[in-house]
């Protein structure tokens, strides 16, 4: 782990549907921006991709190969933040943000489904 982790996910559970596929894949969001993916199977690090500007929040799965995680720096005195929110492609590396570095300040995401 290259940072110090702020927030761990598991993969969606295995089906009838995906078995082909499945890989047990935990992601690890760290203070530096970065998702880790490690297949626990293997104990590999199958990918690292920087995604925020700022410390990983809260991650979710949307399927087997897409995350959406989110992120924001300290609050300031109001207790706003940035937000950011992004959805990241582990097939191609891809990442796209949704919310990044707004000019305006609002409240902390604190989950995403």
């Amino acid at each position: 782990i290259s940072s110090t982790p702020t927030t761990i996910r598991m993969c969606p559970p295995v089906t009838t549907k995906n078995w082909i596929y499945y890989q047990p894949l935990v992601a690890v969001g760290n203070s530096g921006g970065a998702v880790q993916i490690f297949n626990i199977g293997t104990r590999q690090l199958h990918r690292e991709l920087t995604v925020h500007t700022c410390p990983v929040k809260g991650i979710e799965w949307v399927n087997h190969d897409k995350l959406l995680s989110y992120g924001y720096p300290p609050a300031n005195n109001t207790g706003l933040v940035r937000n950011e929110l992004a959805v990241t492609f582990l097939d191609t590396g891809r990442v796209v943000p949704l919310k990044k570095n707004e000019t305006g300040y609002s409240m902390p995401i604190t989950a995403v489904r």
